[in-house]
Order: structure tokens, then C-alpha cells, then sequence
């Protein structure tokens, strides 16, 4: 799945998928599909091991968690936008962790850049043993860093 599916909007879905007339059946059945695509929700999570295989998976987030990073499992295929454009909950999927992501914090709404240290935490400084952390409710990964200008 794409991009596309974010052109249509929950409600112009539905609309799509209750207007059905001679010819378009198709058309309903795919809009029907993009809508349980848009509506989906986990229905359980994964810890995945450096080798692809999955270490743990549970209906509960919490105990995943525990071992951890969460990554959520869908019945239907997700959008690919929650994967690699614009902020992803926290409360859907954590980043890998001590990868560098960028957090935005909707209680003081500040961004930082910082690594996930589980159990919903973020590093985003160290100095003289003093730790700054926070528990962010958005995340997305960091631009490309820019090419020497020599390239």
C-alpha cells in the first residue's frame, strides 16, 4: 500500500462505499477496503530479534514493552506514510532503539532530538551525568543529513 490511500479522507471513504450503483461495484468494494486499511487496529505486538525473528509477541503492549521495542501487527496493510513520513504515536510504535529520532512532547509542546531507553522514555542529553529524558507522545525519524558539498 501507498501514499494513495491518504488522498481519501475516513468519511469520503464511507461515502465511496455507500454509493452504489450498476458499474461500480468495484468501486465500492475497493473503497470498503481502503477504509479497513484506515481504520485498522494492532491486534497484538512484537519485540523482534536482530535476526528478523520475532523474540516475543502478545495482545498486551505493556508486556512487550518489557523486553523491548513494540512494534504493532495489523490484519490489513498499514499506509506507508506511518512508516516513513510525518509523526507516528508513540502509543502505535516505538522507534529501534539508540537510533536518534526527533520527539515532539504534546504537554510542553518542545521538539528534541533523542533515543528511546524503553518503557516509553527518551534520552535527548547527557552532561556531567546528568540525564535529560522525557516521554514524548510523537516521534519521527531524522531527515538525511546533507551531502558534502564536494558530492
Amino acid at each position: 500500500m501507498n501514499n494513495d490511500l491518504e488522498k481519501f479522507s475516513e468519511e469520503r471513504l464511507k461515502e465511496i462505499a455507500n454509493f452504489a450503483m450498476a458499474g461500480a461495484i468495484e468501486v465500492v468494494e475497493l473503497a470498503r477496503i481502503a477504509l479497513s486499511a484506515k481504520q485498522a487496529k494492532p491486534v497484538g505486538y512484537a519485540v523482534f530479534a536482530e535476526n528478523g525473528n520475532i523474540r516475543i509477541w502478545s495482545t498486551d503492549k505493556h508486556i512487550t514493552e518489557d523486553v523491548g521495542v513494540s512494534h504493532p501487527l495489523y490484519t490489513t496493510p498499514q499506509p506507508a506514510h506511518t512508516e516513513q513520513h510525518g509523526w507516528i504515536k508513540c502509543s502505535d510504535r516505538m522507534p529501534d532503539s539508540k537510533n536518534d529520532v526527533q520527539l515532539f512532547c504534546s504537554d510542553t509542546r518542545e521538539q528534541f532530538v533523542g533515543f528511546h531507553r524503553g518503557n516509553g522514555m527518551f534520552q535527548f542529553f547527557n552532561m556531567n551525568d546528568v540525564i535529560g529524558e522525557c516521554e514524548p507522545t510523537h516521534w519521527m525519524p531524522l531527515a538525511a543529513t546533507p551531502k558534502p558539498e564536494s558530492e
